[in-house]
């Protein structure tokens, strides 16, 4: 039983590069015996922690042949909520949409005088309760409730619920069932103080990384397309690796019949191209100057000194990398903003 996972990044396995390391480290972190089993990918936006997880469904559900998959776009959930009281009860309805005894749970889960956080840790028992198998759940972004009024009892609820998993034997049997896949792309240790109670430091984070050399050579096979060494040096000096960009350029290149070197040597293609990139980002910097004012200093001192907030903001936009000589921004694409 599952519930159908966010498509907002129009997933297309021909064109996914593999991770195995990456795969392997969630696949064992998932099967731990003890306790609830909790996952954070980071990464930042475009990277691909969303086409992972839809690679690996199928792994997943090899292994856990009687378990419930619930896949929640959490960013969407909050844009929909009214209040935080609406906020909870879309997520209780989507939480226990697969499961046949959904009026059950819900009568046995409500309670007047709860608190928000201690009705959805009750919600979260009974319905690990009444289901024989584990529960999948994933959250994408896990991060998607920043910011939002009920930020603080949402991420405490999801602790509470990890750590149910940590007390004695006959209390934490039916947390044992319960596979938590949260998604983010911010630093966990900005998190971890931007979040009074964050669950993203809790159990195992899996960094998502750029692409190398070989890995864009593979997706660019995927389209049909083989480098000569002119064009494998500038794409990535160019997109720097991002996973999105690279799908892009290269999809472009295709549906388009141009050659693969006019892009790389045309600014204003790039333009055409990387548009809504851009634009998009270029918005998001000019609701925070100091964000265009850190990416300036970078460029010139890959040693300038960033906030914790101002370096997760622009490693979240995935502007910056940290290297062993300092923070650098990624990619020539991204100088076009600072023009």
């Amino acid at each position: 039983m599952e519930t159908s996972p966010t498509t907002r990044d129009q997933y297309h396995e021909e064109h996914y590069v593999s991770r195995v390391v990456e795969e392997e480290q969630i696949l064992q972190a998932l099967n731990g015996r003890t306790g609830s089993s909790i996952v954070t990918i980071i990464g930042p936006t475009g990277y691909g922690k969303t086409w992972l997880l839809h690679q690996l469904q199928s792994q997943l559900r090899a292994t856990y042949k009687d378990a419930i998959f619930v896949w929640i776009d959490l960013r969407d959930l909050c844009l929909r909520a009214k209040s935080t009281e609406d906020f909870f009860l879309q997520l209780s309805y989507r939480l226990i949409e697969p499961l046949a005894e959904r009026d059950k749970i819900m009568a046995a889960s409500s309670s007047k005088h709860a608190t928000a956080v201690s009705r959805f840790v009750n919600l979260m028992r009974n319905i690990l309760n009444f289901h024989v198998g584990e529960y999948i759940l994933t959250l994408d972004p896990g991060d998607g409730a920043l910011g939002q009024p009920f930020q603080d009892d949402f991420y405490l609820a999801l602790r509470a619920c990890i750590e149910a998993g940590s007390q004695t034997e006959s209390r934490s049997r039916p947390w044992r069932k319960l596979r938590l896949i949260l998604t983010t792309s911010y630093p966990r240790t900005f998190l971890s103080t931007a979040l009074a109670n964050s669950p993203f430091n809790i159990g195992t984070g899996v960094e998502i990384s750029k692409f190398t050399a070989e890995q864009t050579q593979q997706l660019a096979v995927g389209f049909g397309i083989y480098f000569d060494s002119y064009e494998q040096r500038h794409i990535q000096q160019l997109l720097g690796g991002h996973p999105a960009l690279l799908n892009q350029c290269l999809s472009y290149v295709i549906h388009h019949n141009i050659a693969l070197r006019t892009l790389l040597d045309d600014v204003s293609i790039q333009r055409i191209v990387f548009c809504r990139y851009l634009d998009s980002t270029y918005q998001q910097l000019r609701k925070a100057p100091a964000l265009i004012q850190a990416l300036h200093a970078l460029s010139k001192n890959p040693k300038a000194g960033l906030s914790l907030d101002t370096e997760a903001r622009l490693y979240s936009l995935g502007l910056i990398e940290t290297t062993s000589a300092g923070r650098q921004v990624c990619r020539d694409l991204d100088r076009i903003l600072l023009a």
